[in-house]
């Protein structure tokens, strides 16, 4: 059990398309509505897969003035909502799923640093835990499957991005359950690429923490 704590392909070589405009126009801010309106109302398994591989190919991108207006847009909300309920499942059949909601979650954080820091402190309190449970579902997977290395990586990526704010890291030190996570990503059998990651959040976390003791 996770406690409940304070405050476009993933396999893809090709490289991201830049985005033309730094500003959603018109058409643009409807097709980003109606992407989360779409996650929002997926039921059905089908209905998700679609939702989950609509939002990767309009978020696929590098300009994060972009990935700002995505993330202030609610999408979060609604990708914790399809996590949480798909993480209740408990089924193998839902990796995909999982895999493909935390990827999501990893282009959209590709923003601005403070637009990101908000942002956890919005629904932190709701996304680190059920990223631990994400990674969770990994190790006490009955095997490794094929979505596994994808889902740990990009949750390593994620915990890494919110571990660079000083007010973020103060919380997340706190987390027993991410701590003990950082651990066995560190020393467990994953890749070069999520250990550095894990070993990265693991010295940002303790480094901030260590400070604020000091002061």
């Amino acid at each position: 059990m996770t406690e409940k704590m304070a405050p476009v392909d993933h396999r893809s070589m090709q490289k991201r398309p830049r985005a033309e405009s730094m500003k959603l126009g018109s058409d643009q801010l409807r097709h980003l509505s109606s992407i989360i309106t779409d996650m929002n109302q997926a039921v059905t398994k089908e209905q998700r897969m679609i939702a989950i591989q609509n939002a990767k190919r309009a978020f696929n991108h590098d300009v994060p003035e972009l990935h700002n207006v995505e993330v202030e847009s609610g999408l979060i909300h609604a990708l914790c909502v399809q996590l949480g309920y798909v993480l209740n499942k408990q089924s193998g059949k839902h990796f995909s799923d999982i895999e493909g909601l935390c990827s999501i979650l990893q282009l959209v954080y590709c923003c601005k640093d403070s637009v990101r820091e908000s942002s956890f402190h919005d629904i932190g309190k709701e996304l680190l835990p059920l990223l631990l449970r994400s990674l969770e579902s990994c190790n006490h997977a009955a095997e490794e499957n094929e979505w596994c290395d994808s889902l740990v990586l990009n949750i390593s990526k994620i915990l890494r991005a919110f571990s660079r704010a000083h007010s973020v890291s103060l919380i997340m030190v706190q987390s027993r359950d991410l701590l003990k996570s950082l651990l066995t990503l560190i020393n467990g059998e994953r890749s070069t690429q999520t250990k550095i990651e894990a070993l990265s959040t693991m010295k940002n976390i303790t480094f901030y923490a260590e400070e604020y003791r000091s002061m």
